[in-house]
């Protein structure tokens, strides 16, 4: 018994009194003996404290506390590890982590069995590592794990303790990031190669049709000629692509109204994706307005409609919806490069197919497709990507197997009123002559002569430069008006922009056509969207050519 005593000092201590019958002197008498025991119970009390604040820190910790035996089976998980991994205290104690929390094989294939088998091994030989987990749920989770050995006083091994820390969010952003650096690679050398190619798809075309309107079309050359431009086309086609996705093209942005775009795009996409695909659009009211190039965005739009219908060949439901949305800083948390503030969302939904995990890791790679040879060049929604990228854009994608696809499109909002768009002429000649002076400048030789034998041909009279030094020669000793300025972007020395406005100080009454394919330099591409809307992706056609400056010069564009 333990019983509070006072000292005559008025001290107090605890005692623990011991008794039993004894005989004295052949009596029975009851022997008590009183023992201070004041500081074994201030010993045991502090030591029950200790652990009730040791209980308390474990079980109160934001991270995952695991204590198992030597064959690998829980003996204790935190309150916290149970929630995390959707077990009680009766469903995990006892079981193997191999069974419970730790999958054999990771999501890349893995085996994670050996590592655990070390782990348990000799804990101190590692003591940190990172893997997949396992939920009760089944869901996959990234844990960062810290190992620690406890042994006995004969220094044998007898319980591993783990502390670890939820990494998955970690893990998705380092994901999204190499992903990014792998695209902008790839990008860089896409840039490169369209840049060559565009000016020598410009000679191949252009040549092409002079050659077609010299020739009778019962000529045997006539077919073989045209079997040359189309296929010209084509390939301007494939490396419009490329630099879409490179994001190296030279926007037209414009405020616009995504679903004007949509409305007007929708009876396309009815052609498009068939009879056997019913699309909805459920379009928010008041949608605020964005900055796009609205023809990059009807390609989007396109791009996003066939990939639906491709994963629905025996028909199924397109949804396209829009809202208006404020993203706040846990998106941008989770998305490399983004921003919270206020977007635009466009969304493209089907019902279709599905997606795996793997496609999804690769599914804006250029090249990668998983339709069979023949049906598809892999590039796009690779220039989907780049569209909306280069838009200051994000787009992510939601996918499983056999449970449709869901592409979510963010553009951020601008304070600015959307424009009317604007359309060309109905009836409009398809090769419309002119008689003004028109100042070519280009530095690919080839290029250059094709496109002045072309204007010339429709009237127009040309002078040549192949830079921008010797362009400014030549319209010094130029004595008539220059109505038109025709220049290439990316040149030696003088960019087009530079040229243009040099030559405005002399002739402010001189329109400016900037013809370009690509251009590196961002400070370029930024100076031609500010400055004017009068830009010619190369290769073009002499079609396009000559009503893009007849539309100039009549001040219709």
């Amino acid at each position: 018994m333990e019983i509070k005593f006072r000292k005559k000092s008025g001290e107090f201590f605890i005692g623990l009194i011991s008794s039993d019958i004894v005989t004295f002197k052949g009596e029975r008498c009851l022997l008590s003996v009183t023992t201070d025991i004041t500081e074994l119970r201030l010993a045991r009390d502090a030591l029950v404290m200790s652990e009730k604040r040791y209980r308390e820190l474990v079980q109160s910790a934001n991270s995952i506390i695991l204590r198992m035996d030597t064959k690998g089976r829980v003996t204790f998980l935190n309150e916290f590890a149970q929630t995390f991994y959707g077990y009680s205290d009766d469903e995990i104690l006892g079981k193997n982590i191999l069974d419970a929390i730790v999958p054999e094989k990771d999501s890349l294939g893995r085996d994670l069995t050996l590592m655990i088998r070390d782990i348990l091994r000799d804990p101190d030989r590692f003591p940190n590592n990172e893997y997949e987990n396992i939920r009760k749920n089944g869901e996959r989770v990234w844990v960062a794990w810290a190992n620690k050995g406890i042994y006995d006083q004969d220094g044998r091994l007898v319980e591993i303790l783990s502390i670890g820390n939820d990494i998955t969010h970690q893990k998705l952003l380092e994901e999204q990031y190499r992903q990014a650096q792998k695209m902008e690679a790839i990008g860089l050398l896409a840039g490169g190669v369209a840049h060559d190619f565009n000016n020598l798809l410009g000679v191949i075309m252009g040549y092409s049709e002079l050659c077609l309107t010299t020739i009778h079309k019962e000529s045997p050359l006539y077919d073989n000629i045209e079997h040359i431009k189309n296929a010209g086309l084509r390939a301007a086609t494939l490396v419009r692509q490329l630099l879409a996705f490179s994001r190296k093209q030279i926007l037209d942005p414009r405020v616009v109204d995504l679903n004007t775009i949509i409305s007007e795009t929708e009876k396309m996409l009815r052609r498009l994706i068939g009879e056997d695909i019913q699309l909805e659009s459920t379009l928010e009211p008041d949608l605020w307005p964005v900055r796009i190039d609205p023809s990059q965005l009807e390609q989007v739009i396109l791009n996003l409609a066939v990939n639906a219908r491709d994963a629905m060949p025996d028909g199924g439901r397109l949804t396209i919806r829009t809202a208006n949305v404020t993203l706040d800083d846990s998106f941008a948390r989770e998305q490399v490069e983004a921003v919270a503030g206020p977007y635009v969302l466009l969304e493209v939904t089907d019902n279709g197919a599905g997606i795996d995990k793997d496609t999804l890791r690769r599914i804006f790679e250029p090249f990668f497709t998983t339709k069979e040879k023949g049906r598809g060049t892999g590039l796009g929604l690779a220039t989907v990507y780049g569209i909306i990228k280069q838009s200051s854009g994000h787009i992510s994608v939601r996918s499983r197997p056999r449970c449709g696809t869901t592409f979510s499109i963010y553009l951020p909002r601008v304070e600015e009123v959307a424009e009317a768009e604007r359309y060309p002429r109905a009836g409009a000649d398809a090769y419309p002559r002119g008689s003004e002076t028109i100042l070519l400048v280009e530095d690919e030789a080839l290029l250059k002569t094709m496109i002045g034998q072309t204007l010339r041909r429709h009237g127009y009279t040309v002078l040549e430069a192949a830079d921008g030094e010797s362009a400014l020669k030549v319209e010094a000793g130029h004595a008539g008006p220059i109505h038109l300025l025709v220049t290439d972007v990316v040149m030696p020395g003088m960019n087009g922009h530079q040229l243009a406005q040099k030559l405005a100080a002399a002739r402010p009454e001189t329109t400016v056509l900037y013809i370009t394919g690509y251009a590196d330099d961002p400070t370029v591409r930024r100076e031609l969207s500010d400055a004017t809307r009068a830009i010619l992706q190369k290769p073009f056609t002499s079609e396009v050519l000559t009503q893009k400056i007849r539309g100039l010069l009549d001040g219709t564009e």
